[in-house]
């Protein structure tokens, strides 16, 4: 029913109830004359008391809207409104998906957390791995610099007649693997004191190769011929010349 209808109908009651005037009991009746009149004045007056809260009803929702269980949903004019069972549903709805969907965050941020924890883990020992190659390889180094200047000044102080002659093997060579003539080997080598943030570094590796090159000129190697085994004097010619054009290529790329 409509609110004109309502209105409608209201207007009448209250001019009906204006107008009314309570039945009165009519004592020269017989008794059951009057008890059929005080049951019809009971009927009416239970129907006119259902219209009378009817119409105290309609007149309340009309100013405080009507009363429901559900929670109030505020229109943009603060005014309560009547939240429909499909609305009611759907925030429902919304409210779970809402939760589901930060418990998924809350799991995604958990699993990030996890994440970039392992990845901190992994650097710290990637970093902890380059520091310890980093005391091996100077460890190493300091070592086999030993041994290569060692293996100059046993050459440089040979004594011609002394026994046992020098081999192959006694023959210096300017890289952490002695036996892999290797133009990366060699630069590691002879540039390993040095860092590529130095002044003139260039110039500085330059001096250093031309200081090897010098060493192992064959012209000048070739006085310490008779300090040599006669067997291993052509492979050790051989070296110095494949050790000569390493370094020599190294040269030319500075």
């Amino acid at each position: 029913m409509g609110k004109k209808q309502k209105k409608k109908e209201r207007k009448a009651f209250r001019k009906y109830y204006k107008n009314y005037t309570p039945p009165t009991l009519d004592t020269t009746s017989s008794a059951e004359e009057q008890e059929k009149e005080f049951l019809d004045e009971s009927e009416e007056r239970r129907r006119f008391n259902e219209k009378l809260f009817d119409n105290l009803m309609f007149d309340e929702q009309e100013l405080f809207g009507r009363y429901s269980e559900s929670e109030y949903v505020e229109s943009s004019y603060k005014e309560p409104i009547l939240e429909s069972f499909e609305d009611w549903t759907e925030n429902i709805r919304r409210e779970k998906l809402r939760k589901t969907q930060q418990e998924k965050n809350s799991a995604t941020y958990l699993k990030k957390k996890k994440f970039d924890l392992k990845q901190k883990e992994l650097q710290q020992f990637e970093a902890e791995e380059r520091l310890k190659e980093e005391l091996r390889l100077k460890k190493l180094y300091r070592k086999l610099k030993v041994e290569y200047n060692l293996g100059w000044s046993t050459i440089k102080n040979f004594t011609c007649g002394s026994k046992p002659l020098l081999k192959l093997t006694d023959l210096p060579v300017p890289s952490f693997k002695k036996l892999l003539l290797n133009k990366s080997c060699f630069e590691e080598f002879i540039f390993f004191e040095l860092s590529e943030d130095e002044d003139n570094i260039q110039l500085k590796k330059k001096k250093l190769v031309l200081q090897e090159i010098k060493e192992f000129h064959s012209d000048k190697f070739f006085k310490f011929k008779n300090s040599f085994n006669s067997n291993d004097w052509d492979s050790v010619v051989n070296t110095i010349n494949d050790i000569c054009s390493i370094l020599n290529e190294i040269l030319n790329e500075l």
